[in-house]
């Protein structure tokens, strides 16, 4: 893993989306450490890992939601092998929440999650449909309920080490 990639995560400790429990470097480990422990591939894991990192303060664009930030930054932070498949499940994870809200009764969604569904969701009916379908759809929808599920304060999660060693050689 590149050390600007380690040193960005590492800058996510002690941001927190207003109202959640856990900061986004342990959110961002807890999503890959369920990913990891499910068995998912490389760019899936990657993928958990980094889902957040479009809020990383160095990142942040105002006109741009953190999802679409989150995914510009994996083409570049992705070996070119890798990059199309991890930005696309990136920017693809709040599509996913979208999605899930929609057509499963009761999913489980943080009332913070809840209330920024509200505005996530508005207009948003051509952009869900351009990812629905897509090939890489049921890994986003892997994804988005680790997303949702790695909200939990004092979460045992794997290493950044052993999560690392299962996308080896993906950064760039």
């Amino acid at each position: 893993m590149s050390a600007a990639v380690e040193a960005l995560l590492a800058g996510l400790a002690g941001i927190y989306d207003p109202g959640e429990d856990v900061d986004e470097l342990d959110h961002a480990m807890q999503c890959a450490t369920l990913a990891y422990e499910s068995g998912a591939g490389p760019e899936l894991v990657a993928a958990a890992l980094v889902h957040d990192i479009g809020r990383h303060p160095e990142l942040e664009r105002p006109r741009f939601a953190h999802e679409r930030t989150g995914a510009l930054w994996a083409l570049s932070a992705c070996t070119v092998r890798h990059a199309e498949r991890v930005a696309w499940l990136v920017g693809a994870h709040v599509a996913a929440k979208i999605w899930l809200a929609g057509h499963e009764a009761g999913y489980p969604l943080s009332e913070v999650s809840r209330a920024s569904l509200l505005v996530q969701s508005s207009g948003e009916g051509s952009v869900l449909a351009s990812y629905v379908g897509h090939v890489w759809w049921a890994d986003a929808l892997r994804l988005r309920r680790w997303d949702d599920a790695a909200k939990v304060p004092g979460a045992s999660v794997a290493s950044l080490r052993e999560i690392m060693a299962v996308s080896d050689g993906l950064w760039a």
